[in-house]
């Protein structure tokens, strides 16, 4: 099955009238926000860093929507070019920065009253991330735009400047290693 970004029937009525009220723009956030929030989840590891950067991803939409011209293509792609700027200026400014201390992460309350889920889910978790951080940084970004922001191999594309058919290419092969270094940590474990 292809997941392909679905865009909303009355888009371009709904972008125009958001340009005119910015109020108006309650729709397009209410559509895009989930797709936004999981490609951005696929970027980043910390749950507070994607409510910022996704909160930051919105404001920016919000603000440069004067900017946005319909003939150049769809809202949803031009939206993810804010995402996809957004996530790496994010990174680079975390290269440049501390992380915080385990002891301070000592601390830190539960969540939940479920702590054997939550390790099980954060172990699985963890093994993606560190199998998807070993990942060359464009077949990341192909993956989070693919399934995190649930956009087509063609809406890839035309975002960023590259054929369908090398995007379907670079993706495969990145599910197959992924599936590979998925396999030989579970290996790893038992």
């Amino acid at each position: 099955m292809t997941a392909t970004l679905r865009l909303l029937a009355n888009e371009p009525t709904l972008v125009a009238q958001a340009k005119r009220h910015p109020p108006e723009f309650g729709p397009l956030y209410d559509h895009y926000y989930p797709l936004v929030e999981r490609y951005v989840r696929y970027r980043l590891a910390s749950r507070d860093a994607v409510d910022d950067v996704v909160a930051h991803i919105f404001e920016q939409a919000l603000s440069k929507l004067a900017d946005y011209q319909p003939e150049r293509g769809p809202f949803g792609p031009w939206l993810f070019g804010i995402a996809r700027n957004a996530v790496s200026n994010y990174q680079r400014q975390q290269r440049r920065r501390r992380w915080l201390t385990l002891d301070f992460l000592h601390h830190q309350r539960a969540e939940t009253a479920m702590p054997e889920q939550d390790v099980l889910v954060s172990e699985q978790h963890r093994a993606l991330l560190h199998a998807v951080s070993q990942l060359s940084a464009r077949e990341r970004e192909l993956i989070a735009l693919k399934f995190g922001a649930q956009l087509s191999n063609q809406q890839i594309a035309a975002l960023l400047k590259l054929s369908a058919n090398h995007v379907a290419v670079i993706i495969y092969r990145a599910l197959k290693r992924l599936r590979a270094l998925l396999a030989e940590e579970h290996h790893d474990v038992r």
